[in-house]
């Protein structure tokens, strides 16, 4: 078969079933729990668990990653969208989360039966993977944007065309876009993490809890992250909420012309760069496409793969 990963398994022979268990780590499987002792004898390297392989730590940093660049939104989209040019409504901004978690519930049905039909090909896994990252990354720079078109020395918003970045198409489109790179960067990474796991239940068990709390931690760093990013980047502040009162008034900038004395608007009326969003989210495309190339780069050096006797022995077991 050319040492293909989704080459079609021979009959298992004796032979191949021994040096399967051994690549797999299941001597205890194949000799009675002869393994078992020899694996805890290992005491002098500096992690013996099968836990600590590359698939594994990749594939928790891969979670974690995942759950907390989406999680950056939390606090930081709704500044975006109600600010100008957008004015979005609290109920519009809801909608917008709504309709990201719908387009990932779609993507990860036929994502998950693509995973399904190669169930040794850890390169396919990892693939998938860096495909779900450089999404993220592209969802972001759109939705920064990363390059805008507007700001000091740009034409109005009017004069723009129906294409530009700062449009209610443009952010569809990139929170649609969230929605597809989260389902890619998802559901391969369990099934990668565990293919050279012993299918012992306590191993995967650990396995399973590990990729649970990477991707709560992922979501419980994402919005403190966001927020910290937006805040220290931000040199530009645009109306939001009762601001927007004194832009109606005709301030127009942050000069506070238009509006009584003692109400000076500290915001911009108009949309300008460097508002703290625009530089987070670029920052967080930038993060995301450098994890897809390491995650790339381990695809193609093929780690984490099953030797052909191990392959063979796995789907006889399952």
């Amino acid at each position: 078969a050319g040492g293909r990963e989704d080459a079609p398994d021979e009959p298992v022979s004796p032979a191949t079933a021994k040096a399967g268990a051994a690549e797999l780590g299941l001597e205890d499987v194949a000799a009675g729990g002869a393994g078992e002792a020899r694996r805890g004898a290992s005491a002098g390297a500096v992690c013996a668990s099968p836990l600590c392989g590359a698939s594994v730590l990749l594939g928790l940093g891969s979670t974690m990653l995942s759950g907390g660049v989406v999680a950056t939104l939390d606090p930081t989209l709704s500044y975006r969208l109600s600010a100008p040019p957008f004015y979005a409504s609290a109920s519009l901004v809801s909608f917008v989360f709504m309709y990201s978690s719908v387009v990932y519930t779609l993507c990860s049905v036929p994502i998950g039966g693509l995973v399904d039909l190669f169930p040794s090909s850890s390169r396919l896994y990892k693939a998938v993977t860096a495909s779900g990252f450089a999404v993220l990354a592209l969802s972001f720079a759109i939705l920064a944007p990363a390059l805008p078109r507007t700001g000091p020395g740009a034409p109005p918003l009017s004069a723009l065309p129906p294409a530009e970045l700062n449009s209610v198409s443009a952010v569809m489109v990139a929170m649609g876009l969230k929605g597809v790179g989260s389902a890619l960067s998802n559901n391969a990474v369990y099934p990668d993490m565990v293919l050279l796991l012993p299918p012992d239940k306590m191993t995967l068990a650990s396995a399973s809890g590990l990729w649970n709390a990477a991707y709560s931690l992922g979501w419980a760093l994402g919005p403190l992250l966001g927020g910290l990013l937006y805040e220290a980047s931000r040199t530009a502040q645009l109306c939001v909420g009762h601001d927007l009162a004194s832009c109606d008034a005709g301030s127009g900038d942050a000069d506070g012309a238009g509006v009584g004395a003692g109400e000076a608007v500290a915001c911009e009326c108009e949309w300008a760069p460097h508002n703290g969003f625009d530089s987070m989210a670029t920052i967080v495309a930038a993060v995301s496409a450098v994890y897809g190339v390491v995650l790339l780069g381990a695809c193609l050096l093929n780690v984490g793969a099953l030797p052909p006797s191990a392959r063979a022995l796995r789907r006889s077991l399952f």
